[in-house]
């Protein structure tokens, strides 16, 4: 029976929830980045016993995972025969408080950890930085040889690679374009096209350093943003398609 894992975001997650196939036995690691899952932990950081509203508990865990580093270790202790990576969670920034990475996500902001114990002045490392290209090529040459280790050197590899959708759905079915210009979140401006280019450069170096690694990808008439997505609009929340797409690759792959 197939145990599978998944490094990314709820673009990977959710196949399991629109296909209707239990998650039982599925890990998840969400709202990281590869330079953060090889950095060294974060120290005397507090998290709140209970989310603020708005938060879910798995929410609560994702952080604490991203500052205490214990995704990697939990992945390989769980010997997956499957580890999907997705890179939509490398849409955020990066702070480094004192050599320690951290994703900027927006649950890290919500809980407001930042200027507290452990994260009292991080510096902000923007996503489209030399800085965080250099980060991010050394950390993909660590997960490598992460995933060489004897709990996971006969894992299978896949990469689920996509892009910000150009376009959306709307309620009423017709396809409206997007603005280039985003925002992460509110505050935090994203360019569609950038981000875009991003994520093919990392799959690139994703690939050229795993070779194993096969590669899932939704058909281009399914690369669409659903303004009726259960998460609401965005341009990595897609039409139903995209999901069924996906999975039947997956499957076809063992998963």
């Amino acid at each position: 029976m197939s145990r599978i894992a998944i490094i990314g975001s709820c673009i990977t997650r959710d196949i399991w929830r629109e296909c209707d196939i239990p998650l039982d036995g599925v890990l998840y690691a969400s709202r990281t980045s590869l330079p953060s899952l090889v950095s060294k932990p974060v120290q005397g950081s507090v998290m709140p016993a209970d989310p603020p509203e708005g938060l879910g508990r798995h929410s609560l865990r994702m952080v604490a995972a991203d500052l205490e580093k214990t995704a990697l270790a939990d992945i390989a202790a769980f010997e997956p025969t499957h580890l999907v990576f997705d890179f939509i969670d490398e849409r955020f920034d990066l702070l480094d408080q004192g050599g320690a990475i951290v994703t900027h996500s927006w649950e890290l902001d919500r809980l407001d950890l930042i200027g507290g114990p452990g994260l009292p002045s991080p510096r902000v490392i923007s996503r489209l930085s030399n800085e965080a290209e250099g980060l991010w090529s050394a950390a993909v040459g660590k997960i490598a040889a992460w995933l060489e280790t004897p709990l996971l050197a006969k894992t299978t590899v896949i990469l689920h690679h996509t892009q910000w959708a150009k376009s959306y759905l709307d309620a009423a079915g017709g396809v409206i374009l997007f603005n280039d210009d985003m925002h992460i979140w509110e505050g935090h401006p994203a360019s569609l096209s950038a981000h875009n280019a991003l994520l093919r450069h990392y799959r690139d170096l994703f690939m050229q350093a795993i070779p194993r690694a096969r590669v899932v990808q939704a058909s281009d008439r399914y690369q669409m943003a659903n303004e009726g997505h259960i998460w609401g609009l965005s341009p990595f929340h897609y039409v139903p398609g995209y999901y069924p797409d996906v999975w039947h690759q997956l499957s076809g792959m063992g998963a």
